[in-house]
């Protein structure tokens, strides 16, 4: 199976594998995002905003925060 999701540059599994999380680099033109994409169907649930173009992606071991790297030297930290 494959999705079609471009451009995008990393992904990253939450830890009850229940989503993957995948940057999405200039998504949007200007801004960058994260696709939410569930683990039960492979489909996309939701794209969060991120202001810069969203590099890399890491959810911490209790997946309650997700910790999403952008290119103007921002770590931004989300919560789920």
């Amino acid at each position: 199976d494959s999705i079609e999701l471009t451009p995008f540059w990393n992904a990253g599994v939450a830890p009850d594998g229940s989503v993957v999380y995948v940057t999405c680099r200039g998504y949007y033109g200007t801004k960058g995002a994260v696709a939410v994409m569930r683990t039960s169907d492979n489909e996309i649930g939701r794209f969060i905003d991120v202001p810069g173009y969203a590099y890399d992606v890491a959810a911490s071991p209790d997946g309650q925060r997700l910790y999403v790297a952008a290119d103007n030297g921002k770590l931004y930290v989300l919560s789920r």
